[in-house]
């Protein structure tokens, strides 16, 4: 019997800890832990709980950085609709005939946007 338990036996030692037993090397795993002393366990779960803390705050630290993309990506959004309107508003102004001073002050887009638009 004590040969079975021996951990240089391979047979039981594969059957333990190796794949065709997982339940069973998780057992042993627990066996191990609570068999340690009690500083070795106290070490262990203040390990344990260091990585559950850097875990989460790597966690908050990526759903605040898809925060930040989605108010930017929104800031970035209605940046490009304000100038699309104006420059619609310009195109107009263009086509009736109005002066690139008059545009400028009704549509806020800069006398060499507007040029642009006018080339196009």
């Amino acid at each position: 019997m004590h040969d079975l338990l021996d951990p240089k036996n391979d047979f039981v030692f594969k059957r333990i800890f190796g794949s065709e037993e997982p339940q069973l090397g998780k057992a042993m795993t627990a066996l191990e832990y609570l068999s340690q002393s009690a500083e070795v366990r106290r070490l262990y779960e203040m390990r344990q709980k260091a990585l559950h803390d850097e875990v989460s705050m790597l966690e908050r630290a990526r759903e605040e950085g898809e925060r930040r993309g989605r108010e930017q990506g929104r800031e970035q959004g209605r940046e490009q609709g304000l100038y699309e309107k104006s420059a619609e508003i310009a195109r107009k102004m263009l086509a009736k005939g109005n002066e690139i001073d008059e545009i400028v002050e009704l549509s806020g887009l800069t006398a060499e946007e507007i040029e642009r638009l006018k080339a196009h």
